[in-house]
């Protein structure tokens, strides 16, 4: 099953892959590794070799290398499954071709819980990625490969028993009676011939057999056989003749008369059939099946069951632990920092950017952060343009509502960042599904049309704020997707002409404005970036500047698989790449340092396609696609900015948040205090962690003395000094392994790599001599989380104004203020709970 689901694995290193999912279909295939199943709820219908399994909750089966499988779903189910890399297994079993029964929905064996421990410890450790986690899960994969080598080896067909044996007393020479079957098998052997070798009689061997056994010494011989029989049938292209001659069968006749005994069919007819399978499996590599995500809290609840520490009875997600940094930094080695990410904040759609509530909570920010340029979309809606009387032959425009924007917007020192374009507001509920959709304007305009509703834009802007104002405005022209919207074709002709025309008008207009896009997503569109490039060179295309959006998400492909829902006003659609396979999913990235990584691939590339872009813009970044998640409402969000701000910090000329406040997000199920949208504000008006964050980024000053993971330290002069420090938890490889699932507002905390605690020893070498004040800002789920109080708060539905105003006080970070004598060097500690940011101000006292 490796080709549906290799693209989630995400170490390469280990010879192992784990997968929770719903299965309904898993169509017939040839395993090609070794593979577990283990049913955490529900039920599974299992065809292995033409038998049939029914598997209950708890129930356990191995897929041996080689067999043909189908598998069938009941629609609420829960599986595990676990693949071993089969070069890597038979490297460590040292046995050639070896079978192993291990499927407990057909025989009973103590050790089928160790199986069931294993596979869910070895899911734990691939979803908390704590440090030598790697090392673990090898350990667990060789007490696995011991466990069946030891206790489920054997060379026989499914449907063969486990050995009974009552009296361990008999176990050796129980032992030594199979092992010279096993050795002897393909020989024409008889009880006479074992009986001699063990020094019995054959009545007495005949005897001891049956009772130790279960089955007669030639049925078990029968069955040794023809397991050896059907590996061949199945693996080799010997004629039946042959197989039945290899493996101790007298003649064909006698060999047919048994496999139909068994399977209801003959040899050739079997093989025939099991060939026709792997003609089909083989031509495609494609294996079509239908498997769903899972329920998160459900698979952590099932699995935790099975990795209980007997000796201290704590579950897996209680586990904790302290991580200890030290940090030495000399405050005389810095460099000047830019603070560029503090170029760009989203205030979102045009429109909602002319109510009074936006705007107050775009003015508290700006009074605190103080961005450079707000962007916003949809300029040119039908909610913001006016039209004149279309009889006559020009159309005459109305920018009073523009202008309106624009207005507040220097009012509270911002300059517009316009992205142009008739782009539909769009609001996610999750990755492949969307709750609101509106394109921005019912009027289709052609591009003669576009561009001439834009040259009388510029010249308004001109002769209302002045060339000058104009010249420093940011224009983005963002690239539609072709199959759907955002999914790019990789032919960029229609959009490279539009964006010629528009920034030529503007440019003959305002020479200086800056004219970019197309509004990148590194997520789905990497694979045709490469050509766009090709295509700007190509074309002389200018772009002033090259802008991106970046949400964590890996791209999970298969041919077969069709888009799960439908786009509310947008119809049934399903997501193509440039081959026209469709796409499956948008799964949230495993990857914690996902920014950092795509921003150094994307300037790596366009550096070598020669490709001369003067600026790169992120004019959209976020944790998720999805504007009703709870992480955009607790100190997860606050960590993340942290991170990301820091991780990229100057390397790109802005980093915009997506979006300032829920005003934005609002819809009629916006009822709540909180609804998972993506403001840095409330709907309320009640300050969001993330909004605390860049409250402290922006207290940073303006010389870097050091960073690295977790911290961050700076200077005003030699005697001030700042320092953020954060503890990032990314969300957990369960987690990654699902499209966004939901989960209850109890339970969100659960969903992140581990609880571990963040202690940082930070020294500051060459400090002056004395006396510092400490002003210390602690943000976490006890201090400026609206989300931890209104949980406090039972979530209440009905909130009063009272109630609010009183979130409004309690909810900002604890300030505490001390103060540390210096000689030559200043030691701080700071010791930060999961997704908590601290800030330090250091002033140097003068007594």
């Amino acid at each position: 099953m490796s080709n549906i689901r290799q693209s989630t694995n995400e170490n390469s290193n280990l010879p192992v892959m784990i997968f929770l999912n719903k299965v309904k279909k898993i169509s017939s295939n040839i395993q090609k590794n070794v593979e577990f199943l283990f049913v955490l709820k529900g039920e599974l219908e299992v065809i292995i070799n033409n038998q049939k399994y029914k598997l209950s909750e708890s129930d356990v089966i191995l897929i041996n290398n080689g067999d043909v499988f189908e598998i069938y779903g009941e629609e609420e189910n829960l599986i595990l499954l676990m693949e071993i890399d089969n070069d890597f297994f038979n490297d460590v079993v040292k046995r050639e071709q070896s079978l192993f029964l291990c499927n407990s929905s057909i025989n009973d064996n103590e050790h089928y819980d160790d199986i069931r421990s294993i596979l869910a410890k070895v899911m734990y450790e691939y979803s908390n990625r704590e440090y030598g986690y790697d090392y673990k899960i090898m350990s667990l994969l060789y007490d696995l490969i011991y466990l069946l080598n030891v206790h489920f080896v054997i060379a026989d067909d499914y449907k063969m028993q486990s050995l009974d044996i009552k009296n361990s007393k008999y176990t050796d020479r129980i032992n030594k009676i199979v092992s010279y079957i096993k050795q002897n098998y393909y020989q024409q052997i008889s009880l006479q011939d074992v009986a001699d070798s063990q020094y019995l009689t054959p009545e007495y061997l005949s005897k001891f057999f049956k009772i130790h056994m279960g089955m007669t010494f030639s049925k078990y011989l029968n069955e040794f056989r023809l397991a050896q029989a059907v590996k061949e049938l199945i693996r080799t292209d010997i004629s039946v003749t042959k197989i039945a001659m290899n493996n101790g069968f007298p003649n064909l006749v006698a060999f047919n008369k048994i496999f139909k005994e068994v399977y209801d069919t003959t040899p050739a007819e079997y093989r025939s059939q099991v060939r026709k399978k792997q003609i089909k499996t083989n031509a495609s590599e494609k294996v079509e099946s239908e498997v769903t995500k899972v329920d998160y809290n459900q698979a952590v609840e099932k699995l935790t069951r099975y990795v209980e520490d007997e000796k201290d009875e704590k579950k897996i997600v209680d586990y904790k632990e302290i991580n200890n940094i030290n940090v030495e930094a000399d405050i005389y080695t810095s460099k000047p920092i830019a603070h560029t990410w503090r170029n760009l904040i989203n205030l979102g759609y045009a429109q909602d950017g002319l109510r009074s509530d936006l705007q107050q909570h775009l003015t508290d920010i700006q009074n605190k952060i103080k961005f450079k340029y707000a962007r916003f979309q949809g300029i040119f809606s039908d909610e913001m343009l006016s039209y004149g009387d279309e009889n006559i032959n020009e159309v005459n425009y109305n920018f009073t509502k523009i202008d309106k924007l624009i207005d507040f917007l220097y009012s509270i020192n911002l300059k517009p960042f316009i992205e142009l374009g008739n782009k539909a507001k769009v609001l996610n509920l999750v990755s492949d599904k969307v709750m609101y959709f509106r394109n921005s304007s019912e009027k289709q305009k052609t591009l003669k049309e576009a561009l001439d509703l834009l040259e009388k834009f510029m010249f308004h802007c001109i002769n209302r704020y002045g060339i000058n104002e104009v010249s420093q405005w940011y224009f983005e022209i963002w690239k539609e997707g072709d199959n759907d919207y955002v999914f790019w074709s990789g032919h960029f002709e229609n959009y490279l002409n539009t964006f010629q025309n528009y920034y030529n008008m503007i440019k003959e207009i305002v020479p200086e404005a800056k004219i970019g896009g197309p509004g990148f997503n590194p997520e789905v569109n990497m694979k045709q970036f490469n050509e766009f490039l090709k295509q700007v060179k190509k074309t002389s295309t200018k772009l002033d500047f090259l802008s991106i959006s970046i949400y964590p998400y890996e791209l999970i492909e298969d041919s077969k698989a069709e888009k799960l829902s439908k786009r509310n006003n947008i119809g049934s659609k399903a997501y193509k790449n440039d081959e026209g396979e469709y796409l499956n999913h948008l799964l949230p990235s495993k990857d914690r340092n996902y920014s950092k990584l795509k921003l150094d691939k994307i300037r790596k590339m366009v550096k070598e396609a020669e490709v001369n872009i003067p600026e790169i813009h992120v004019t959209e970044y976020n944790s998720s696609i999805s504007h009703r998640h709870p992480a955009n409402d607790t100190t997860f969000k606050a960590a993340f900015i942290a991170k990301n701000i820091l991780d990229n910090l100057d390397e790109t000329d802005s980093f915009g948040y997506w979006f300032c406040s829920d005003v934005s997000g609002e819809l009629k199920d916006s009822k709540n205090l909180l609804y998972g949208d993506m403001g840095l504000i409330s709907a309320n008006g009640i300050n969001k962690p993330g909004f605390y964050a860049y409250e402290m980024l922006g207290k940073l000053g303006n010389d870097l003395v050091q960073k690295g993971d977790g911290y961050i330290i700076t200077k005003k002069s030699l005697y001030n000094f700042e320092i953020i420090t954060y503890n990032y938890k990314h969300f957990d490889y369960f987690y990654c392994l699902s499209e966004e699932t939901p989960v209850t507002l109890e339970q969100y905390y659960n969903i992140y790599e581990n609880q571990e605690n963040l202690n940082f020893s930070i020294l500051l070498k060459g400090v002056k001599k004395g006396r510092y004040r400490i002003k210390k800002y602690v943000l976490n789920r006890e201090h400026g989380s609206i989300f931890d109080e209104w949980l406090n708060m039972n979530a209440i539905f009905n909130i009063k104004k009272d109630e609010i105003d009183y979130l409004k006080q309690i909810c900002i970070p604890k300030q505490t203020v001390f103060y540390v004598e210096s000689i030559e060097e200043l030691r701080l500690e700071s010791c930060l709970s999961p997704h908590e940011v601290n800030f330090y101000e250091i002033t140097f006292e003068y007594s």
